[in-house]
C-alpha cells in the first residue's frame, strides 16, 4: 500500500516539474521574441519573402502549427489548430500563461473571445480565437524613432 502511495507521489511530482518546464520553455522563448519588438522582428525574418504581406520567419513559439510576420502591421504572429469546443478556454489559458510569464494580469473579453497582455520592453500580445484557430500577435507599442526598411 505504502508503495502504491510512494508512486503516485512519485508521478504527481513529474508532472508538476514538467509542466514547470513547459511553462519555462514557452515563457523563454516568449521573451526572445519579445525582445525583438522594438527592432520590428528584423533578425529572425526571412529575407527571401521581403515584399509579400506576411514574411516567414525562422523562430517560432512552442507547439505553433505556423508563425510569420505581417508586414503591414509590423507585427509578429503564431497561430495554434485546436478543437472548436476548446478555444475560448484555449485563448484563456494563453493569456494567463503570458501574463504569468511577465508577472501580468491579461485583459481578457470572455465574451468575444480575445485578449490584450501589456509586456516589458514596450510590446503588446494580443490573443483571439476564431474558428478552430487561436493566434497570438507580439508588436511594439511605440517605436522611439522609425525602423526604416529597406526597398
Amino acid at each position: 500500500m505504502q508503495s502504491a502511495w510512494c508512486s503516485a507521489v512519485a508521478a504527481i511530482s513529474l508532472l508538476v516539474m514538467a509542466s514547470t518546464t513547459f511553462g519555462q520553455a514557452f515563457c523563454s522563448d516568449l521573451d526572445e521574441v519579445v525582445k525583438l519588438a522594438s527592432s520590428r522582428f528584423r533578425s529572425i525574418r526571412d529575407d527571401a519573402s521581403r515584399g509579400a504581406l506576411t514574411t516567414t520567419v525562422t523562430r517560432s513559439l512552442p507547439g505553433a502549427s505556423r508563425c510569420w510576420y505581417e508586414n503591414v502591421t509590423g507585427a509578429y504572429w503564431c497561430s495554434w489548430n485546436v478543437p472548436a469546443d476548446q478555444v475560448q478556454s484555449r485563448v484563456k489559458q494563453l493569456a494567463s500563461a503570458i501574463g504569468e510569464c511577465y508577472q501580468v494580469q491579461a485583459d481578457y473579453d470572455a465574451s468575444l473571445s480575445f485578449a490584450f497582455v501589456e509586456v516589458p520592453n514596450s510590446a503588446s500580445v494580443y490573443v483571439n480565437g476564431i474558428n478552430r484557430t487561436v493566434s497570438l500577435s507580439i508588436g511594439a507599442r511605440s517605436l522611439e524613432r522609425p525602423v526604416q526598411e529597406a526597398p
